[in-house]
C-alpha cells in the first residue's frame, strides 16, 4: 500500500507540474528541494567517504553513459519531479535519525541535509540582500521528504551494531521517529518551506534482500508489520503540522 500510494503521489505531482507548465510556459513551482536515503540519492554518495555507494556495474546499466550513483539500473522516481531549480540533498544510507546509517561511515541524516539547505537558505538570502525574500522565495517552492527506510534496515533490525530494539519496542521507535521527523520539518518551515509533499515508508520486508536474510518463503512480515506503524503515524502528523501552520501545506 506505501508503494501504491508513493506512486500515485508521483504521478499527482508530475501531472499537475506538467500540465501548468505545459499549458501556461511555466512551472507551478520555481524550485524544488529533496531530502531522503537512497530512494531519492542521485550520486550524492559517490563523492562521500562511505561503502554505501553504488558507481559500480550493474548499477545504472540503462543510463547511456554508465553508472550513476542511482541504486538502481534506470532512473529514480525523483528523476521525474526534478525538473525545476532546486537542489538534491538525499543521501542513501542516511535516516531521520541521526545515528541511522552510523556504521556506514559518514552518510548525511537529514539532520544534516537540512543543515546543508540552511546554508543554501542564507547564500540565497545574502544573494537576495534579504532573509524575508529568501523565505518568499522559497515559500513557493515544493520541498520533497523520501526517508524512514535506514531506521529500519540499517538501524532498528541491525541488532549487532544498535541497540535500538532493545530500548524500544517498534510502537515506541515509530514514535520517535514522528518526534524527530516533526522536529525535522518544523525547522524546514522556519527556514521558508511552505509546500511540504512526505513519503511513507515502503514494505521492506517484501526486499529480495531482508527475504534472502531470513530466509522466509515469502514477506518477512514482523519488518512489515514495524514500518506500517510509522506510515500509519504519518497521517495524523501531517495533521497536526497542517493544524499548527495555517500558512503551509503538508500532504
Amino acid at each position: 500500500m506505501a508503494s501504491e500510494t508513493k506512486l500515485w503521489l508521483m504521478l499527482l505531482l508530475f501531472a499537475a507540474t506538467c500540465l501548468q507548465h505545459c499549458v501556461h510556459g511555466r512551472p507551478q513551482v520555481p524550485c524544488l528541494f529533496i531530502f531522503g536515503d537512497s530512494q531519492a540519492d542521485s550520486g550524492n554518495n559517490n563523492y562521500l567517504p562511505v561503502t554505501s555507494k553504488v558507481n559500480f556495474p550493474p548499477y545504472g546499466v540503462d543510463f547511456s553513459k554508465g553508472v550513476t550513483g542511482r541504486y538502481t539500473n534506470g532512473k529514480l522516481a525523483i528523476d521525474i519531479l526534478d525538473i525545476y531549480f532546486g537542489v538534491n540533498y538525499a543521501s542513501a544510507g542516511g535516516g531521520i535519525n541521526d545515528k541511522s546509517g552510523g556504521n556506514l561511515s559518514q552518510v548525511f541524516s537529514l539532520r544534516d541535509q537540512i543543515n546543508h539547505h540552511k546554508s543554501v537558505y542564507y547564500q540565497l538570502a545574502a544573494e537576495l540582500r534579504s532573509e524575508e525574500k529568501a523565505r518568499k522565495h522559497l515559500s513557493q517552492c515544493l520541498y520533497y521528504f523520501d526517508i524512514g527506510t535506514n531506521d529500519y534496515t540499517i538501524n532498528y533490525f541491525v541488532t549487532d551494531f544498535f541497540p535500538t530494539s532493545v530500548n524500544y519496542n517498534t510502537e515506541q521507535w515509530a514514535e520517535v521517529l514522528r518526534n524527530e521527523y516533526y522536529e525535522h520539518l518544523t525547522v524546514s518551515h522556519d527556514l521558508g518551506a511552505r509546500k511540504f509533499a512526505l513519503s511513507g515508508v515502503a514494505l521492506l520486508g517484501c526486499r529480495p534482500y531482508q527475504i534472502d536474510l531470513y530466509g522466509t518463503k515469502g514477506c518477512v512480515e514482523f519488518i512489515n508489520d514495524a514500518v506500517q506503524l510509522f506510515n500509519k503515524g504519518l497521517r495524523p502528523l501531517v495533521d497536526k503540522l497542517n493544524e499548527e501552520y495555517s500558512d503551509s501545506k503538508f500532504m
